[in-house]
């Protein structure tokens, strides 16, 4: 089972043990509190903690009911509200004649009045937040290419558009 630590002052030596299979967590401020939350991926959807003490469940995205792993899970301050942007790019199963292959599908969630909301979603490349040269987050998409990591074109995305 997944081990995972707070990173409160007050609860620093304390540990929770999560219960199920998770894929990945990040922690980042999703609900505008400036406190700490957990965002837990599982291959069924995704999960909202807090970070207060005790780990308990808020909301969840489930998935679409198809074939897919979900494998890469991001957060970053995107849009100017004061909340990060959840990223989450699936590798989905597909048939083309008659083979098994697999698609990228990512969306983009946002924590907005209590509830996951999805702004962006079916989106065909993967998605991740790295640093720039100023040290400030950015969000990348990557498109074609194989499954490598940075293995094909990518763009900075912002709100508005993509940029090559």
């Amino acid at each position: 089972m997944p081990i995972i630590k707070t990173f409160s002052k007050e609860s620093e030596n304390e540990y929770f043990i999560l219960e199920g299979e998770y894929k990945r967590f990040v922690m980042r401020v999703l609900n505008g509190d400036s406190k700490q939350d957990v965002v837990l991926m599982k291959d069924r959807g995704i999960f909202l903690t807090v970070n207060n003490g005790n780990l308990l469940a808020l909301d969840k995205h489930s998935f679409p009911i198809r074939k897919q792993s979900p494998f890469i899970c991001t957060a970053t301050y995107m849009d100017g509200d004061g909340n990060d942007g959840f990223y989450v790019t699936l590798a989905e199963e597909t048939q083309f004649m008659g083979e098994t292959d697999f698609r990228l599908r990512s969306l983009v969630l946002t924590y907005k009045k209590g509830a996951f909301s999805p702004p962006a979603d079916g989106l065909a490349y993967y998605l991740r937040v790295i640093q720039d040269r100023t040290w400030q987050n950015v969000i990348i998409g990557q498109e074609k290419g194989s499954y490598d990591q940075y293995d094909g074109q990518c763009f900075l995305i912002n709100k508005e558009r993509r940029e090559l």
